[in-house]
C-alpha cells in the first residue's frame, strides 16, 4: 500500500497555487489547498498534514502570523513548512527562524527545487509493505 504525504498549500498568487498543485499532485503528494489563513487554520485543526507551503505575503493574516499560529498547535510543532515569497530570502531568513520556517521558497516557484527541497527533507512517499500472513 502506498503511504501518500499529506501537503496543505496556503498560497495568495494563484499561478503559484497551480504550479504547487500540479507539481506536487504529479509527484504522488495529496494535496489540499487554502487561499487565506483562516482557512488555513482551520484546515490544519481537522485534518493532519506532513508539510506546509505558507506564501508570508497572504492577504488578511500575514504568513508569518500564520506559521506562528501553526507551531502554536502541538502536533504541528516539528512538521516542516516552507514559506514562499517574491522578496529577498536574505532579508527574511532570521525572522523566519525565529518562528520555525523550516525553509524558503522563492518566487517564481522552480517544481524541480521544490521536489529536492522535499527529498532532501526525507519527505518521500513511500511504500508499506505489508507481510501476507
Amino acid at each position: 500500500m502506498l503511504i501518500r504525504k499529506k501537503i496543505l498549500i496556503v498560497e495568495g498568487v494563484e499561478m503559484t497555487r497551480h504550479y504547487l498543485r500540479h507539481t506536487l499532485t504529479n509527484a504522488g503528494y495529496v494535496i489540499e489547498v487554502a487561499q487565506n489563513a483562516k482557512d488555513a487554520l482551520k484546515m490544519a485543526n481537522d485534518e493532519d498534514f506532513d508539510l506546509f507551503f505558507v506564501d508570508v505575503h497572504l492577504p488578511e493574516l500575514a504568513g508569518i502570523e500564520l506559521i506562528k499560529s501553526l507551531r502554536d498547535l502541538d502536533e504541528y510543532k516539528t512538521t516542516p513548512i516552507l514559506a514562499t515569497t517574491t522578496a529577498k530570502i536574505e532579508n527574511l531568513r532570521q525572522k523566519g527562524e525565529a518562528i520555525g520556517v523550516t525553509d524558503w521558497v522563492k518566487k517564481p516557484i522552480c517544481p524541480q527545487t521544490v521536489l529536492h527541497m522535499l527529498k532532501a527533507m526525507q519527505l518521500v512517499n513511500v511504500h508499506h509493505v505489508q507481510s501476507l500472513v
